[in-house]
């Protein structure tokens, strides 16, 4: 048997509130559509501090451009930037807590069969099918499967046996939820099922700091 780990680099939180001046640039923009020149201005920053924040913002999926201003005057026109809708989410914090009251209203309305069943297909359209079942050997979707389940925001590690995977989280990115309504695993169980192609069972650790755990056959 052996292990491979997989753990998300760690990057400034927009949700954290921390000032850092990547987060500054970030929510300059989400004021309003920003030109390097208005960033520099607002911030009291130079432009090129400016750029180097809008290039990792860019790379990271939280900005786009959304038009240029031509000014009439020789030169480049200036780049107007905006939030992506994946911004937006990372600047919230309302999702884990509206999440956690929703499965808790799902839970009280639905027996436990009915709740399986509706979170294995909330699971199935999470999951999005992209040739992974192609690949013919265990081990290779077991690595679909990592890559996905790390996807979600875990630090995830990847144990080979003979007839079986085991993937492991040092958390749960749906710990709010999961601490709540432990059913709510099975919606990352029946995605991972999507995903691959094989039969994935359930071993997540629950309370009030859950820990995922997943066997792949």
């Amino acid at each position: 048997m052996y292990v491979v780990h997989m753990a998300i680099p760690r990057r400034d939180s927009p949700a954290a509130g921390a000032k850092t001046p990547r987060l500054r640039v970030l929510q300059a923009v989400r004021h309003g559509l920003r030109t390097v020149n208005d960033l520099a201005a607002q911030l009291r920053v130079t432009d090129n501090a400016v750029r180097a924040q809008l290039t990792a913002l860019e790379h990271d999926g939280l900005i786009r451009p959304a038009g240029v201003i031509h000014s009439g005057l020789a030169g480049k026109p200036a780049v107007e930037y905006e939030v992506t809708p994946e911004a937006e989410v990372a600047l919230s914090r309302a999702y884990a807590p509206a999440l956690a009251a929703l499965m808790q209203a799902i839970a009280r309305r639905l027996d436990p069969r009915a709740l399986r069943a509706a979170l294995g297909d909330a699971g199935r359209r999470l999951s999005q099918v992209n040739g992974a079942r192609k690949t013919a050997t265990l081990e290779a979707r077991a690595h679909v499967a990592r890559d996905l389940f790390a996807g979600l925001g875990a630090s995830v590690q990847l144990e080979m046996g003979r007839s079986h995977a085991d993937l492991r989280g040092d958390g749960c990115p749906l710990a709010a939820a999961v601490a709540r309504v432990p059913a709510t695993c099975t919606m990352v169980e029946a995605m991972l099922e999507a995903q691959t192609g094989r039969k994935v069972e359930q071993r997540c650790e629950h309370g009030a700091r859950p820990r995922c755990a997943f066997r792949m056959y």
